[in-house]
């Protein structure tokens, strides 16, 4: 009985130590659940700022891209103007040489015309 006895404190006493480790390994994996939870927070956080950078980006680079597109639609109007200012100065040009040409052949008519 005696035995028994020694036996069922043996086992008593191992029972208290696992429920001591148990205890123990509970309380570090309760801790770093709570380590584990922070530092979702912060990731989360992270996350957060990262999306708003992102978000700030991408309407930076629509309005860069929008702006960009304006400037070409209004250099494409500006290059279509001076095509059309060229070829009227080119006209121009093609009329005044005429005159030009008109003017020194009567000039020379009027020189060969009048005797020296």
């Amino acid at each position: 009985m005696e035995e028994r006895l020694d036996r069922s404190e043996q086992r008593l006493d191992q029972h208290g130590e696992l429920i001591a480790e148990l205890r123990a390994a509970t309380l570090a994996n309760s801790r770093r659940i709570g380590e584990l939870q922070e530092a979702t927070v912060v990731n989360s956080q992270n996350l957060d700022r990262l999306a708003n950078i992102g978000e700030r980006f991408i309407t930076v680079v629509v309005d860069a891209v929008t702006e960009l597109r304006s400037t070409t639609a209004r250099l494409d109007q500006n290059v279509t103007e001076l095509k059309i200012a060229v070829d009227e100065l080119r006209g121009f040009n093609r009329r005044q040489q005429a005159i030009n040409d008109y003017l020194i052949r009567k000039d020379r008519e009027r020189g060969n015309g009048n005797p020296g």
